[in-house]
């Protein structure tokens, strides 16, 4: 017979494992601050990387403004755009994902380009001829992701395009629901980051005060997103780490949507 235990609270799994009941386990910033110098901890790079996605389906987000709650507002460009300025990348792995590392693209430095003469893909000029023209920058050094003060500006002109479209009404609050597996520590941190994030960027536009965001504790919040029911979630973009060109295909067959 198999007996399988599911177990999802993070304290939970640490108990057990110092407990000596399971092989390994990840740790989180608070246990790092005590296990950091751990001779037993290991560092395993992954493909992975974590990424806000947010739902632009302005029909769906429109269902969810009732009671002076305005969603419509992220289907926005310009108002994503500004949330993705307002984040300090450096600061949410410094603080909230300890041991995690800052990625400017889908494509993180775990992706290996050329694997006969061990040529990363992050390391190719032509990758990073890409992040410099995304991020309009001469420098590839200079990329951080994180410009507060065009944050503003995409805020300001987020505002305006929202007013002309009819998108907005007199006394209007505005609502991201974050949708997380659960309200472990980590999920919790990682909502206030991002609610301190956008207060600093609102700060000087006509949005400062009135964004809230909301934790939605959510087991299926990834077929929820698909189904146009959730307004924003962390999603994970990773694999085939010898295949960076291959994994592009996910963008580019209607097969890979599904």
């Amino acid at each position: 017979a198999i007996y399988n235990q599911y177990i999802v609270e993070h304290q939970t799994i640490l108990s057990l494992f110092l407990q000596g009941e399971l092989d390994e386990t990840a740790l989180d910033a608070k246990d790092l601050e005590k296990y950091a110098a751990s001779e037993w901890r290991i560092i395993n790079p992954l493909s992975y990387t974590w990424k806000f996605s947010f739902n632009s389906d302005r029909e769906a987000l429109r269902k969810e403004n009732v009671n002076g709650e305005n969603h419509l507002a992220i289907a926005n460009l310009n108002f994503r755009h500004g949330i993705s300025l307002a984040l300090d990348r450096q600061k949410y792995c410094d603080t909230v994902t300890i041991g995690s590392d800052p990625e400017y693209g889908l494509l993180d430095r775990a992706f290996v380009a050329d694997p006969e003469r061990n040529i990363l893909y992050r390391d190719t000029p032509e990758a990073r001829a890409a992040l410099m023209d995304f991020y309009g920058t001469d420098s590839y050094e200079d990329i951080t992701g994180y410009d507060i003060e065009a944050a503003r500006r995409y805020f300001a002109t987020a505002w305006q395009e929202l007013s002309a479209a009819g998108d907005l009404r007199a006394g209007d609050r505005f609502f991201i629901d974050l949708h997380t597996y659960s309200a472990d520590d980590v999920y919790m941190r990682t909502v206030a980051y991002l609610q301190d994030a956008i207060n600093e960027a609102a700060l000087g536009t006509p949005f400062e005060g009135k964004i809230t965001v909301r934790q939605v504790t959510d087991q299926n919040y990834y077929d929820n997103m698909r189904n146009g029911n959730v307004d924003c979630a962390m999603t994970a973009w990773g694999g085939s780490t010898f295949d960076p060109y291959g994994v592009l295909w996910c963008y580019c067959t209607t097969e890979a949507l599904h």
